[in-house]
């Protein structure tokens, strides 16, 4: 085929054993989340929740199949699993474009949906087991306390999520002060940057190796026809 194609059957190849154990390691993090939502089945009401935790679960396993598929493609030297692949990615690369513009140019929208949801979750967190989890996660991982403030909690006393340590009891001056309507959107606009630029890399990553599956998908061909002319 050519030093060139060689080049880009290795770089294909690479990039796809990359993906693979990406994959592995995001399946890996994601399924004791799913264990914990089976402890809360009424979780599975909260759909944005269930989406967060099983969304990447579903896209690991695909992507880990494509990955396999243009792995095959390039050892065996299939035109059509390359070309089958170079076409899932374009399209895979047209959704990622899509992402990364909703994300740049609707950031109000997208607290105003965090702001509600977490609304949702604090006025129904005394009465339902799945709201309380929900609250409890969040209020351990971004060291928030209550809707507003601890003051929400009043008269009741205060979970230990809301606490450093959580094994003591939790008492008002060494709660956090952060709530956690501020602390969620002060989590996104710090990672805003980050999933533009994450996503538009992905992008061009995702383009590139649709590129190459197409050119080594029209060198195969081309071989092949003029060894049928030979």
């Amino acid at each position: 085929m050519g030093c060139r194609a060689e080049i880009i059957k290795f770089l294909l190849l690479l990039f796809n054993l990359l993906c693979m154990i990406c994959c592995f390691v995001l399946l890996f993090i994601a399924f004791p989340d799913v264990e914990d939502m089976n402890e809360f089945a009424d979780v599975r009401r909260y759909t944005p929740v269930s989406v967060v935790v099983i969304t990447p679960i579903v896209m690991s396993i695909f992507v880990l199949l494509l990955s396999l598929l243009g792995c095959v493609g390039a050892l065996r030297g299939r035109p059509r699993q390359l070309s089958i692949y170079s076409m899932i990615m374009m399209l895979f690369f047209v959704m990622q474009l899509f992402v990364a513009i909703y994300v740049w140019t609707n950031q109000s929208e997208i607290r105003s949906y965090f702001h509600i949801i977490l609304k949702i979750v604090w006025d129904t967190h005394r009465t339902d087991n799945a709201s309380k989890m929900i609250m409890d996660k969040m209020e351990q991982h971004l060291h928030c306390c209550g809707f507003e403030n601890y003051t929400d909690y009043r008269p009741n006393p205060l979970p230990s999520a809301c606490c450093l340590h959580e094994n003591a009891v939790c008492k008002e001056n060494a709660a956090y002060k952060q709530g956690c309507q501020y602390a969620i959107i002060n989590l996104w606009d710090s990672k805003t940057e980050s999933i533009k630029i994450g996503t538009l890399a992905v992008s061009a990553l995702i383009l590139f190796a649709s590129t190459c599956a197409s050119y080594l998908a029209h060198k195969l061909r081309r071989n092949r026809e003029m060894m049928r002319y030979d």
